[in-house]
């Protein structure tokens, strides 16, 4: 469901799934990183580990998530990496 004049629109959501958000999207596009990673990105963000293990487990499970998904993208390399992923992802969609 583009936006009017454009290609696609993206929705950037954890909660999508449970919001029910996904049943308006054609394609997911799931992000993936090793629980260290996102537990250090969390508390770069002030969290601390019982608050981080609160929002994970309000989430649908991520291999509920990573199930459902279109695509995958692997952010556990470098930034560089991660980056030719996302490209590549975009390039698919917008054809």
């Amino acid at each position: 469901m583009a936006a009017a004049g454009a290609p696609l629109a993206v929705l950037d959501a954890a909660l999508l799934v449970e919001a029910g958000w996904d049943r308006c999207c054609e394609k997911m596009v799931f992000v993936a990183a090793p629980r260290e990673a996102r537990l250090a990105r969390a508390r770069a963000r002030g969290w601390d580990e019982a608050e981080f293990a609160a929002r994970e487990g309000a989430q649908e499970s991520l291999e509920r998530k990573r199930a459902r998904a279109d695509v995958m993208i692997d952010n556990s390399g470098s930034p560089a990496e991660t980056q030719a992923q996302v490209e590549q992802c975009w390039a698919s969609l917008i054809r």
